[in-house]
């Protein structure tokens, strides 16, 4: 990225999706250094009208590939939120203009800032236009602990949330599932990951304003590398695993790996502490050498229980309790255990208050045991459905009862997965239903037959196995109702039931539309 351009008064700059957060304090920042601002968006918004009454912007509602820009345009500016067509139709038409996304736009600039590189203007705007709020933020006072991982990342920090304050601290969390204080919940919206870094400010402050001794922030590998969470420092840097996911984005799993492990090389303090999961090899290679201090956990040698009630554990000689389904779970324990030994709490103290740990909505829930188990997990990477299916399989009553699985994949995501997961249904599954999950732009038949292609890929010796395919994306949301609905028609005394991939989610996205769906309310009107 060129920095010298922005510098250029009579530079025009494109920014697509302007109503968006993350561009639209791009569009601020470069307006504050006297840039001419031409905006893109679909529909206004609050946002849009702060942007119009300021000098030399203007926005357009509209679609911004009707034609070139005729303009001598120096920059476009994008979000990742757009469909893939429009930005690569925008960068073919406009072939001589630099484009860059908005998030890595914010990640060099907060760079620039931390190594003293901006020039006084710069500086001003910086500031001023609220890009990077969290640098301003007094780190001192809390503990602060980022959780990354592909997978349990949610789990964990709320275990380590649940320790903290069953041990009389007063904890504050961030996650992909909600904000907390206390008892007190907070609505993190419909498709949340990490917040941007002005939501997160306004989280942050609000537990800083309430005393919270030690505030724990879910960190993903779009928030690291989009710099939504620069100027945090932490204390603690958790990390669960690091498997094959969002190569949408990341293309590799090196580069991925190298965007999670930017919690430990930007954000955790000299003097803090990396707990790092051992079993997790390929991982813990990357990792162990990058920070000062680092704690490694392990299910290795250890004495493990599962029952259709929950799971016991080993530690240091002893057992202990934990009542949530899932033998994965005992890695996401050991690791919240791990993160409160560092934070200078007994081991011994933080597992024996896991004890009254309750699963976290859309984790492993349990809607029902009898006749058969009906049960929603969040689970949409490889790993996570492996994990997933194989801890269930215990729940069956006799081996000729059946593991029905519900399930999809999810547009303009990593589609690398898609055949993994269909071959994964079909090794551990007896009937497999497809069916939407947050198809956005792309056809949900032709996702679905990526999948089908994995599910045919497996041969089935036993010639029970069955597919099912709900794909008629006409129906709506309903299409899922659809395919829940079907499972439990087929579904008899001591099988089990399993919805994956939408989990705590409160929408489903066709399209750019985000519907009302939730599964666990669904599901508990359809039993009813």
């Amino acid at each position: 990225m060129d920095e010298e351009k922005y510098k250029i008064k009579s530079n025009t700059i494109v920014c697509l999706g302007i109503g968006g957060c993350a561009v639209f304090y791009v569009a601020k920042y470069l307006q504050l250094l006297g840039n001419r601002i031409l905006g893109y968006d679909i529909e206004e918004n609050s946002r849009i009208r702060k942007l119009k009454v300021l000098e030399n912007v203007k926005v357009i509602l509209g679609n911004p590939t009707k034609k070139p820009f005729k303009e001598n345009i120096g920059l476009i500016i994008y979000t990742a939120a757009l469909p893939d067509k429009v930005i690569e139709q925008v960068r073919m038409q406009n072939p001589q203009i630099e484009m860059i996304e908005a998030g890595v736009f914010v990640d060099n600039l907060t760079q620039k800032f931390e190594k003293g590189d901006l020039e006084a203007e710069e500086l001003r705007a910086f500031k001023k236009s609220g890009v990077a709020p969290l640098y301003a933020l007094d780190y001192s006072k809390q503990k602060f602990i980022g959780v990354t991982g592909t997978d349990g990342k949610t789990t964990t920090c709320s275990m380590i949330y649940h320790a903290l304050q069953e041990l009389g601290y007063r904890p504050g969390m961030v996650s992909t599932v909600e904000a907390k204080i206390g008892n007190k919940s907070m609505d993190t919206g419909l498709h949340t990951t990490t917040p941007s870094a002005q939501e997160l400010f306004k989280f942050i402050r609000m537990m800083q304003s309430e005393n919270c001794t030690h505030i724990i922030l879910e960190c993903t590998s779009h928030g690291l590398v989009m710099g939504r969470l620069s100027g945090v420092k932490l204390d603690v840097a958790v990390y669960t695993n690091i498997k094959k996911e969002h190569l949408d984005y990341h293309k590799t799993w090196k580069d991925y790996a190298k965007a999670k492990s930017l919690l430990i090389t930007r954000h955790l303090k000299p003097t803090g502490t990396a707990v790092l999961n051992k079993d997790d090899r390929r991982a813990f290679d990357l990792l162990k050498d990058l920070a000062e201090n680092t704690i490694a956990y392990t299910t290795r040698s250890k004495h493990i229980e599962g029952t259709p009630e929950g799971l016991k554990f080993e530690l240091d000689g002893r057992m202990y309790a934990l009542p949530i389904l899932g033998r994965y779970n005992v890695e996401n324990a050991l690791a919240a255990i791990e993160a409160c030994k560092s934070l200078g709490i007994k081991g011994s103290e933080a597992a024996e208050v896991l004890g009254s740990f309750k699963t976290v909505c859309g984790r492993m829930s349990v809607l029902q045991r009898e006749p058969f188990y009906v049960i929603v997990d969040f689970a949409h990477t490889p790993n996570a459905l492996k994990v997933v299916l194989q801890s269930v399989q215990k729940l069956k009553r006799t081996e000729e009862n059946k593991i029905i699985l519900v399930f999809g994949c999810a547009g303009k995501r990593d589609h690398s997965k898609r055949f993994s997961m269909g071959k994964l249904a079909k090794k551990y599954a007896d009937i497999t239903i497809l069916t939407a999950e947050d198809p956005r732009s792309e056809s949900l038949k032709e996702i679905n037959n990526e999948i089908e292609s994995g599910w045919n890929s497996t041969e089935d010796s036993t010639g029970q196995k069955l597919l099912f395919r709900f794909d008629d994306a006409s129906a709506g949301v309903d299409i899922r109702g659809q395919a829940i609905k079907k499972a439990l028609g087929l579904a008899n005394g001591g099988d089990v039931v399993l919805v994956t991939g939408k989990g705590h989610e409160r929408s489903l996205c066709f399209g750019v539309e985000e519907y009302v769906w939730n599964d666990i309310d669904e599901i508990k009107k359809l039993l009813q």
